[in-house]
């Protein structure tokens, strides 16, 4: 009868592969920098796991560009880097203000892997099961942040060791151009953990104005063939 229906409705169906979540479209004017669907929709189905790697002690997944990013991988004044490492590069101060300052969006993500006890569930007219949930850019960048920190006050080592040698300068980069913005626009809880961040792990902890800080540690190495 109904309740069987109703019962029914509330069933999470078996998930076969993940979908992209979605979102209502917005204007380019409302969204200058793409932070909605650079950011947001890809942290929608990604942070909570990215968030238990660094607990349990090691990155081991590809999360950084989105949960930690980072200006442009620049090197000798010409960008460099991956598709991937550009498409998510925050061009500019502007960029990385309006990173921290994006208010909390909601997201719809159909189907899940797994409950998350801060969702909703809903069914879509397909008929499959969906979750609601709420991003927030600024929140999530200050949880792994302090994440960070406490797995560095607590065991020790360099953001090497948590993101291995290639991702290490990758999340300094971040850590300091933050620390800068979180400055400037007096956001004290923010620049204050990445400070201490940079400051456990034996970083220079100054402003860097974002700039990746990858590539100066290969101009260092970089040997030119003499003329």
């Amino acid at each position: 009868g109904a309740a069987a229906a109703s019962a029914t409705d509330k069933q999470v169906p078996p998930n076969d592969s993940p979908k992209k979540p979605r979102q209502k479209q917005v204007s380019s004017d409302d969204d200058p920098h793409d932070l909605r669907r650079r950011f947001v929709e890809t942290q929608a189905s990604t942070f909570d796991a990215a968030l238990r790697e660094i607990r349990n002690g090691e990155k081991e997944s590809c999360w950084l560009w989105f949960v930690l990013p980072t200006a442009p991988y620049v090197v000798d004044g010409i960008e460099r880097g991956s598709s991937i490492n550009r498409h998510f590069a925050l061009r500019g101060d502007d960029a990385a203000r309006a990173f921290l300052e994006l208010p909390p969006q909601e997201v719809t993500i159909s189907p899940i892997f797994e409950f998350d006890v801060d969702s909703t569930w809903t069914t879509t007219e397909e008929g499959e099961a969906s979750r609601t949930t709420t991003v927030d850019l600024r929140k999530n960048y200050l949880r792994m942040a302090e994440e960070i920190r406490t797995q560095l006050e607590s065991r020790g080592g360099t953001l090497e060791r948590l993101f291995g040698c290639v991702d290490g300068p990758k999340a300094r980069s971040s850590l300091e151009l933050f620390q800068r913005m979180a400055s400037g626009m007096n956001d004290r809880e923010v620049s204050a953990v990445c400070g201490k961040i940079l400051e456990l792990e034996g970083g220079e902890g100054s402003h860097s104005g974002g700039r990746y800080s990858l590539a100066k540690f290969l101009r260092g190495r970089t040997r030119r063939p003499s003329a």
